[in-house]
């Protein structure tokens, strides 16, 4: 199918708010279904910078995850499985060693219990020191830590490299999510060439993955998608539920809040006040969940739900939360609900959010 035609046929899913008793009834468009979605991979501009796009989309065409990627635009950016020499500037409180990349900045390497292949070892005493010169891989991009995070490793022919040197190329963003997804994207539709050629010679041995170029010049992926409008979404601080009611987002250092407010909801079709507040929980907890995958919300998760009377609605709602994550590629813990009518969870941090990537925040 032509990726014009078949991405105009978008659309708002018409999501009924039940109680679902199986995984396999489970009614949201958060549930991930085996070799369906589709990654539209395309260069866009956002608030005046230049990012990589990524756009992860369900079978039916809803939205599920957006990762903005630099790298591509910076002389000397950092990314997974790049291999550098470098010189330890100080050794850490947890043993950890804070090491200079010259242009590329820092990195934080664990040592672990690896052999350090050094690329020069300055210091005559066992063991890393200051002023002596490593070899390491990155693991894992700046969140929380001011610097990315790396690990020791070998390389052959190390007398040919120099020192604060990129040594190896780690993969762009895009590869490691289909390798780490290839369960369930099914399409790679990109309308970058080169991405093209390069996905295809990586994967010229996988039936099961469709990869496409969009090669309309007079209407651009970017412009198909809305991607102002879509980000914008993303980022906002507020997101209205078809009831009336919203759910609103705050940001600290230890964990994100997300608040549920009835708002101008009409209580019309429900029996009681309890069952009022129900039915806006129920919704508000499928769409926290899908904000919380699209923009990449980590950590601890608080969920400032509406009180209800009856505890048995705490564990319907507890079960409904769970339903959602159930086939999600980050591990997600959905804990409890106190007393106080605060959903608990906690989320792997896998990928830097959407709000920091986008504006430099954390």
């Amino acid at each position: 199918m032509n990726p014009l035609c078949d991405l105009m046929f978008m659309n708002n899913m018409n999501t009924k708010i039940t109680k679902s008793n199986s995984k396999k009834d489970t009614d949201t468009y958060m549930n991930v279904n085996i070799k369906n979605n589709i990654l539209i991979i395309f260069n866009g501009n956002y608030n005046d910078r230049d990012f990589l796009f990524e756009f992860l989309l369900d079978e039916k065409r809803n939205l599920l995850n957006i990762y903005a990627d630099r790298t591509p635009f910076l002389d000397y950016a950092v990314k997974i499985d790049d291999m550098f020499s470098g010189r330890i500037d100080k050794i850490l409180k947890n043993n950890s060693l804070l090491v200079n990349i010259g242009d590329y900045g820092f990195a934080c390497v664990d040592p672990g219990n690896k052999d350090i292949q050094y690329f020069d070892k300055k210091s005559k005493k066992k063991g890393p020191h200051q002023g002596d010169e490593i070899i390491f891989k990155i693991k894992s991009e700046k969140q929380k830590s001011k610097y990315p995070i790396g690990e020791v490793c070998t390389v052959d022919g190390l007398g040919s490299f120099d020192l604060f040197c990129k040594i190896q190329s780690g993969n762009m963003h895009y590869i490691h999510r289909i390798n780490r997804n290839s369960n369930n994207i099914g399409r790679v539709i990109t309308d970058d060439i080169n991405i093209y050629n390069e996905l295809k010679k990586i994967y010229i041995e996988d039936p099961s993955l469709n990869i496409e170029l969009y090669s309309d010049k007079d209407f651009s992926l970017y412009k198909l998608y809305s991607l102002t409008s879509k980000i914008d979404n993303a980022l906002a601080h507020s997101v209205k539920l078809r009831s009336g009611a919203e759910i609103v987002f705050n940001h600290t250092e230890a964990f994100e809040v997300i608040d549920v407010n009835s708002g101008r909801s009409s209580r019309k079709n429900a029996d009681s006040v309890d069952d009022y507040f129900y039915n806006i929980n129920m919704e508000a907890i499928l769409e926290a969940s899908k904000q919380i995958k699209i923009r990449n919300l980590s950590g601890i998760i608080l969920i400032d739900l509406i009180n209800q009377k009856k505890k048995k609605r705490y564990d319907e709602l507890l079960s409904y939360m769970k339903e959602q994550f159930l086939e999600d590629n980050t591990i997600t813990n959905v804990i409890d609900i106190t007393s106080l009518g605060i959903m608990e969870i906690t989320r792997e941090k896998i990928e830097t959010p959407l709000r920091q990537l986008l504006t430099g925040r954390e």
